[in-house]
């Protein structure tokens, strides 16, 4: 009932819990050695109480910032919040984004240390939003993925991983896209 449950801004917990990486932003001149990370820092937790939810929504290009426990963790709450709401990934976010576009634009990949990820993980529960475009970019889920910022060559790789995964789901989206 509560995976459900909007809250004041319209966002279902399963939405939430695809921004959670907005707290970490892309850096290469900094590393934040408490954290076992490569090439990213943590921003104060304020940093969502400083841009409203529709400034949130309207982040647009992906940032893969690599922490295999905080997307493990991460990974854990959107399957428990999926098993328990299975339609919260076809319900787009306030903005009309998509969850699967969203997950991407903050940084999601379709694998976590070597198993599922949470693009994998959304697909299998809305598989045909591959074939949507995103209403704020105006890109598919494919296109918007291979616009990810890097930091590293793990970082890359899961990129594109991620950009082949959806190519290979749903092919036909090349096309679409053409059109």
């Amino acid at each position: 009932e509560c995976a459900a449950t909007r809250d004041s801004t319209g966002r279902l917990p399963l939405h939430r819990a695809l921004e959670a990486a907005d707290l970490f932003r892309s850096t290469t001149a900094q590393v934040d050695k408490r954290l076992p990370m490569t090439g990213c820092e943590i921003d104060s937790i304020d940093t969502p109480k400083k841009q409203s939810a529709d400034e949130l929504d309207k982040l647009s290009l992906p940032v893969k910032c690599h922490n295999n426990m905080i997307e493990t963790n991460r990974l854990q709450i959107v399957e428990a919040l999926l098993q328990w709401h299975p339609k919260a990934a076809t319900i787009p976010f306030p903005s009309g984004r998509s969850p699967l576009c969203q997950a991407i634009a903050f940084g999601s990949s379709c694998h976590t240390n070597g198993g599922t990820g949470i693009v994998q993980l959304l697909l299998q529960y809305a598989p045909a939003s591959p074939l949507e475009p995103d209403p704020i970019t105006g890109l598919y889920p494919f296109m918007l993925a291979a616009t990810a910022s890097t930091v590293n060559d793990e970082d890359a790789c899961c990129v594109i991983n991620t950009l082949y995964l959806l190519l290979r789901h749903n092919p036909q989206s090349v096309t679409i896209a053409l059109h």
